[in-house]
């Protein structure tokens, strides 16, 4: 289980989330999990359980946990339930009971076709449910959560705000001690193991899940794309690029940086490289002045994207930005162009309490820049909380 402070967060999000359920005429929000399959479950109920589960969250502002009887003493110690039942047998009776005593008209359930926070409930869940339903003779009563649960998700509350500035704040602060130590002769696989190395002595987490856990680190000329660390050495006149992430009680940042690696007589970098970087520098200030409440997330990526091809750099094939929290891509509006690939998180509108990274990357055999900085969306615009990349870090 979560600590205290994730049960904190647990009563705001339950706050943000009732008036939602009004606005949107669902009558019950059930969300089922076992073994904590669900995602969204750590964060509307502080924690998780061991045994199958169903939390109930009502338009009326009510709440109730149905819980085996071996998770009732740590659900009732959160404190995030008005009311907390134990089943001892079997969750299909004590649920059935209390649906068929509520007989609430629509029920939001977490399923998603493009979402995959909104996501939660397994094929074999919902058809356990819906002969459940059937049985009380509520068919046609479900409806999928996911307009609701991606603004909760998304709109970050206080104590999220909070955790996640901490989390950036270390990560530039990571950045700023390794940074100094890299030289030529050390190999990707170095770089990523003395991050790892500081971040613990730091007293900090890693919150990668890829690749060991580690950053991802890319000298541009062994080819840049989303992969682990090799043996490759670095050499003068090298770009490196690397991806990192810091987790602050269960919050992460994702911040990226390039570096140049100074060839004998050299003082700074080649203008070439100088260039790009600093057309990605303003692509990233164009996106961060129209990133604001209202818009959507396909315009944004498109202010960047102009940035770049106008100055003849090849189009970006990725999205501008996506929203971080709990996950490093953390579900709901994506600063992304409209392709396929991306579904409707393009279309959704920014909103404030919403942040995003921004990383307008050019990827070129010989020159590739990758710059991310994260920034949370205000009333006004933009706050940045990562302390921006002003200028090539060379080496």
């Amino acid at each position: 289980m979560e600590s205290y402070r994730g049960t904190e967060i647990a009563r705001e999000k339950q706050g943000q989330a009732f008036p939602l359920l009004r606005e949107q005429g669902i009558d019950l929000w059930l969300l089922l999990t076992r073994e904590g399959s669900d995602p969204a479950v750590p964060l509307l109920a502080g924690g998780t359980t061991v045994g199958a589960a169903a939390f109930l969250l009502n338009a009326d502002g009510s709440s109730t946990a149905i819980v085996a009887n071996y998770d009732r003493g740590h659900v009732e110690r959160l404190g995030t339930f008005d009311r907390v039942v134990a089943y001892d047998l079997g969750l299909e009776d004590a649920l059935g009971r209390e649906l068929a005593a509520r007989d609430p008209g629509c029920i939001a359930i977490n399923y998603s076709e493009s979402d995959h926070l909104c996501d939660g409930l397994s094929l074999g869940q919902y058809r356990w449910l819906e002969r459940l339903l059937a049985r009380l003779g509520f068919k046609g009563r479900l409806v999928s959560s996911e307009p609701a649960l991606a603004v909760i998700r998304s709109v970050k509350s206080p104590s999220e705000l909070e955790r996640l500035e901490k989390a950036v704040t270390a990560t530039c602060h990571v950045y700023d001690r390794v940074t100094g130590m890299l030289k030529p002769g050390m190999s990707e696989i170095e770089v990523s193991r003395l991050f790892l190395q500081v971040i613990e002595a730091l007293g900090l987490e890693s919150g990668s899940d890829d690749f060991g856990g580690g950053p991802i680190v890319m000298i541009v000329r062994e080819g840049v794309a989303h992969r682990q660390p090799t043996g490759a050495v670095i050499k003068p006149g090298d770009i490196l690029l690397v991806d990192m992430s810091v987790k602050y009680q269960h919050y992460v940042s994702d911040v990226a940086r390039t570096l140049y690696f100074l060839r004998p007589g050299e003082s700074h970098a080649p203008e070439t490289i100088e260039s790009a970087f600093r057309v990605v520098h303003r692509a990233i200030s164009e996106a961060a002045a129209a990133l604001r409440p209202g818009v959507k997330g396909y315009e944004v990526d498109a202010v960047a994207r102009r940035v770049l091809t106008t100055s003849g750099y090849q189009e970006m094939s990725h999205a501008l930005g996506h929203q971080i929290g709990r996950s490093t891509h953390d579900g709901g509006t994506t600063l992304a162009p409209r392709w396929e690939r991306y579904g409707q998180a393009p279309y959704g509108t920014v909103r404030a309490g919403e942040v995003y990274t921004l990383e307008p990357t050019i990827i070129q055999p010989e020159i590739s820049i990758l710059t991310e900085e994260d920034v949370v969306v205000t009333e006004w615009g933009v706050r940045w909380l990562s302390r921006r990349q002003e200028e090539l870090i060379c080496r």
